[in-house]
């Protein structure tokens, strides 16, 4: 009988034997190894790819969102949470004096 999730046990031997189901196979290629480790070792990573947002403090602050452009229906309904939720979390930052002289190229970099 198989339960997925589980272990599987076999019924043809009179002792039950196990094998796992959700692990890798030996015959990974090293790179699809190491993209699947660090796939996994998202709570130790440093980098994690988590979004952040930074805002100058003013009230007229927008904040750019690739959310704006996506075409994934099943978040469309909620892409106006995720744009305030951004600018709750965005954190304060002071720009620099020759800000404004740059093409917006170089301000959104």
């Amino acid at each position: 009988m198989v339960i997925l999730g589980c272990d599987a046990v076999t019924v043809e031997d009179s002792r039950p034997g196990t094998i796992s189901i959700w692990s890798p196979s030996d015959r990974l290629p090293e790179r699809v190894r190491k993209l699947r480790e660090h796939f996994y070792s998202f709570a130790s990573r440093s980098e994690t790819n988590e979004p952040y947002a930074f805002t100058t403090g003013t009230k007229w602050d927008e904040l750019y969102s690739f959310h704006d452009w996506s075409n994934e229906p099943a978040i469309y309904q909620f892409l106006a949470s995720i744009d305030v939720t951004f600018k709750a979390m965005a954190v304060k930052v002071e720009l620099p004096e020759d800000y404004w002289s740059h093409r917006l190229p170089m301000r959104r970099a």
